[in-house]
This record gives C-alpha cells, structure tokens and sequence, in this order.
C-alpha cells in the first residue's frame, strides 16, 4: 500500500499488515487465555513487515523495520533513479499513466506513472518521476507493484506522523 500526500510518502505490504494486525490479535488472546502470564505464539504470515517513509523535497528515506518485537528507524537518502521515459502510455484504473525504465537493484525495472498525480514518490524506494509509480515490475514479474485502486484517506489522531503528512492519495 502506498500513502501519498504533500511532502511525504508511506509504503507498506498489505499482506505484512494483515498478519500483523492478525498477530496483535492471537497475542492479545494469548496473553488473555495464559495462565502464567507467559504467551507462546508463533508469528506466522506473508508480506513484509518494513515500512518505506519517503520525503522526497529533502531527498531522505526511512526504513522502519520490525525484528522479533523490535522495531528499528533507519535514515538514508532517497536513491537517485537514471529513469528514460518513453512515449508509451496505459490507463490503469482510470488513471492516464506514462511509461519510464530504469537499472535499480541489479534488475530492469519497467514503470507506470501517474503525472496527474504530481508527487514524486512510488513504492519501496522507488522515487523521482514527475508523478506517482503506480505500476513497477522486473521485466521477469519476480518483483510486481500492483495498482489496484486510489482512495482519498483521512488520518486518524493516532496515525504516525509521516502517515499523517499522506493524506492526499492513496493506492
């Protein structure tokens, strides 16, 4: 899942946060039911459990990485794409999208942009378009970012802050 707004940008598996808030759940239950106070659970699920914030007018990248029950803020800086756009275009869902390439991680990376959506962030670390990534695969679909949607959001009080600075777009 990706969150968009005016200077920030959050990725997430959506397969990680539905076992994650699947584990919240069995603990609570295990903690609740066991006797000792002591809960064994297995965490099990699909999907990653990092977190991308992206601020890309200050060309920063946190990663939020989770560890057993330990979690971990790492800082770095938003990668530089050498991205080629084409003239190719696609809709998807509805949304009128231009094609871009690029050599990232070890692999060709085909790209759908969005540059009715003009902020220049994508998911993971993907970045630097004249408008939202809403399509990026390897040219062999091991790795695939699906668009499935874009939905306006409003953040709850409880929402971290760089998600809360997402509250324009998401999909």
């Amino acid at each position: 899942m990706l969150f968009v707004g005016r200077i920030a940008s959050n990725y997430r598996s959506y397969d990680g946060l539905v076992a994650d808030r699947q584990f919240k759940k069995a603990y609570a239950e295990a903690v609740a039911s066991s006797p000792d106070g002591h809960p064994r659970i297995n965490r099990k699920g699909v999907g990653s459990f990092t977190q991308y914030y992206q601020y890309p007018g200050e060309r920063k990248l946190f990663t939020k990485a989770l560890q057993l029950l330990d979690e971990y803020l790492i800082e770095d800086t938003l990668p530089v794409i050498a991205w080629r756009i084409s003239g190719d275009t696609a809709t998807f869902g509805g949304l009128h999208c231009q094609k871009a390439t690029c050599h990232f991680k070890a692999g060709i990376m085909l790209h759908g942009f969005c540059p009715d959506l003009p902020v220049h962030s994508g998911p993971w670390k993907l970045n630097g378009l004249p408008g939202v990534i809403v399509d990026a695969r390897d040219t062999r679909n091991d790795v695939l970012f699906a668009f499935d949607g874009v939905e306006r959001t409003v953040p709850s009080p409880t929402t971290d802050q760089a998600t809360a600075n997402t509250d324009e777009k998401g999909c």
